[in-house]
């Protein structure tokens, strides 16, 4: 069975409910295009911490690395994509 984006919950968790941007997120992997993967990645920025933004970001990079590895898309949809900014937090005490 091909991989899919149901199998990638964990990542994809936190996905805007079906009225909003993600509501139109296929179900095959290969079907995913950078404009999903934007739309996704712009809602968490707007309603998460920077952080989790950026580490969904990583993740997503990964499994979109494998699966082009693995065969299963012919190019990641995050090709050329750049990561989320997060701002560096100053240390409370010295």
């Amino acid at each position: 069975m091909p991989p899919t984006a149901e199998g990638c919950a964990s990542v994809f968790s936190g996905c805007p409910a079906p009225s909003n941007r993600c509501s139109c997120l296929p179900t095959a992997a290969a079907r995913i295009t950078r404009e999903h993967v934007e739309a996704f990645v712009t809602h968490l920025v707007e309603t998460r911490s920077p952080a989790t933004a950026h580490v969904r970001y990583r993740a997503l990079r990964s499994l979109f690395g494998w699966l082009v590895e693995e065969g299963e898309v012919r190019e990641s949809p995050m090709a050329r994509m750049s990561p989320p900014k997060v701002k560096l937090c100053r240390p409370l005490f010295k």
